[in-house]
Parts: C-alpha cells; structure tokens; sequence
C-alpha cells in the first residue's frame, strides 16, 4: 500500500531453481528471479558466489536479461565445470529487500555421445596367408575340420544419431498466486539436436503472448511464459512441448490463482 509517493510495502521474490536434474557440462541452464510483490521501483541484482554480478561474465556465458520491471532472467548456453557456483537474486526497494539463491552443480567433462551396445550379424570376413587373401584353410591336423568361407553380400549401415528432446520440470512455485500479482514459469531444453521448436499450450490449446501472457526467448533452448497481472482466467495447466526431428517432449505446470481479479 502506498500513502502518497511513501513505498511501503517491501518486495517478495519467487522461489528460484535450477532444476532437480543433474547439469552436465554443454548443458543449458537457467534461472529466472520474479517479484511477486513489493511496491514500484524495484531494482534487481544478480550475485555470483557473493560477487556482483558484471558484464564482463558475459564472456564466460553468464547472460543477464531483464523483462520489465519485474522479471530478470540469467541463462548459461552451454555449462562448464567453473560455472558451478551459488547465484542469488536480490530485489530492494526503499521499503526492504528480500532475495533468493539457488546453487549450480556443473558435473563432469562432456562426454562424445552416448555407451550403448549394438547387437548385429557380422557380414563380412576375411583372412591373410602370405599377404594374400585365401578362401579356404585347412589344417594339418585330422582331428580338427577344415574351415571354408563361402561368399556373401555385405551391406554397410550407419544408425541414426539425432537426439530428442529433453524438457527440464516446469513449477510456478509451491504456493498459489493471488489474483493481481504477477506469476511466471521458464521452459529449459538442456539437450536436443537442432533445429528445436518450443511451444506453449494451456488446457491443451495452443498459447501465444496476449491477455495478459507474455511468452519469450532467452537463446535457442529456453522459452519463459509471464503474466502480470494474473487472474482467475489465467488458472490453469500449462504445458511446453519441444520438438525437433528425432522426437517431441512435454513438461507441464498447474496455475492456481486465488481472489477474484476475473
């Protein structure tokens, strides 16, 4: 509530996560820090491992992007083991400040693909005697019979190696957003081949930005969904599906707006 040009009302930021997957190095990650409450203007800072944030981690991959007035997001394209670190989000105004933290595990080197084991007819063989290839060898011995390769077709096949897909978890938070404050989620890709498309729905019908929706991009493999204000209309199941040639993956989120802001 305001009294005047008087703010009294301190801010409140949205718990923040990077996820309960493990993040491999090459990996995507991201977090996205929203003001859920608190009264105009509203700066917001990023930390890193107690540090503030400073352009030139932009060279290392750490982006910042802020979306309004009370959103800012902060995305790393592709993880290394010296991201891992603590990053807090801090939000203050002339009433207060409040902030939230949440810790990066970047794990391992990258691997070249994947160990699988692949199972198949061998289809061609050949042997060498005297640096000459031979059909036939037969062995002085009597006890043991000759061994005799007879001709056969070969055909050489390399199996696909496109990657689907995968879509981190979506939540908007553990508790309900009340009618007139703002609520947001942030759809993460972390693997996938490219191209990659992602899109949004609600109740199963296909969303775009209006009403009050803001849909955005923060790089190829991270798409947020914002609403300020929300209201009861804005209750719902929302689902980001990502999709490329090798296959599609779904996540969804539940809404639920309490008060009645229509």
């Amino acid at each position: 509530m305001k009294f005047g040009n008087v703010v009294v009302v301190p801010p409140l930021l949205a718990a923040m996560s990077f996820g309960d997957d493990p993040i491999n190095e090459g990996d995507t990650a991201g977090l996205q820090c929203m003001v859920v409450k608190g009264d105009q203007p509203v700066a917001l800072a990023w930390f890193i491992d107690g540090r503030p944030y400073r352009q030139e981690q932009a060279e290392r991959g750490v982006l910042v992007d802020k979306r309004g007035a009370k959103m800012s997001y902060l995305t790393i394209d592709a993880t290394r083991a010296e991201h891992t670190g603590e990053y807090r989000c801090e939000a203050t105004n002339a009433a207060g400040r409040d902030s939230q933290t949440a810790v990066l595990n970047v794990i391992g080197a990258p691997l070249l693909g994947w160990h699988d084991l692949l199972v198949c007819d061998v289809l061609f063989c050949s042997f060498i005697f005297a640096r000459s290839p031979v059909d036939s060898l037969l062995s002085p011995s009597p006890t043991v019979p000759p061994l005799t390769l007879h001709p056969i077709d070969s055909k050489r096949v390399l199996p696909p190696m496109s990657v689907a897909p995968a879509v981190a978890a979506l939540s908007f938070g553990d508790d309900p957003v009340n009618a007139g404050e703002a609520a947001a989620v942030q759809c993460s890709v972390p693997k996938g081949d490219m191209p990659m498309e992602i899109r949004w729905s609600k109740d199963g019908v296909d969303l775009q930005s209006g009403d009050g929706v803001q849909i955005g991009k923060l790089g190829q493999r991270i798409s947020t969904l914002s609403i300020d204000p929300v209201g009861e209309r804005h209750s719902g199941k929302y689902t980001c599906r990502a999709s490329n040639k090798a296959g599609s993956e779904s996540q969804s989120a539940q809404l639920d707006v309490l008060g009645t802001v229509p």
